[in-house]
């Protein structure tokens, strides 16, 4: 049973010039307990998925799924199937 968390999920490739802002746009929701965030790298080649890594290591609740080059559509699924919230948005 899914509890009353909150799941964003943040699909990411070769968004390293983006991404640190794009995650910080989110605002408290960075240090809210009951909101998880999923940053989803899909075989980035430039700095996304060190980006990604460096967040996650700033923010408690964010997460990082790094899989090479599977599609949106497959990251999709794995957030689905991963992700720990009652909600969750895209």
């Amino acid at each position: 049973m899914k509890n009353n968390l909150l799941s964003i999920v943040i699909p990411a490739y070769n968004v390293d010039n983006y991404l640190e802002n794009s995650v910080k746009s989110l605002g408290n929701f960075l240090f809210d307990t009951r909101v998880e965030i999923i940053i989803l790298n899909d075989g980035s080649t430039d700095r996304t998925l060190k980006i990604a890594n460096h967040l996650k290591n700033i923010y408690c609740n964010i997460t990082v799924i790094d899989k090479k080059m599977v599609g949106y559509q497959i990251l999709e699924i794995l957030a689905i199937v991963l992700q720990q919230g009652s909600t969750f948005i895209f």
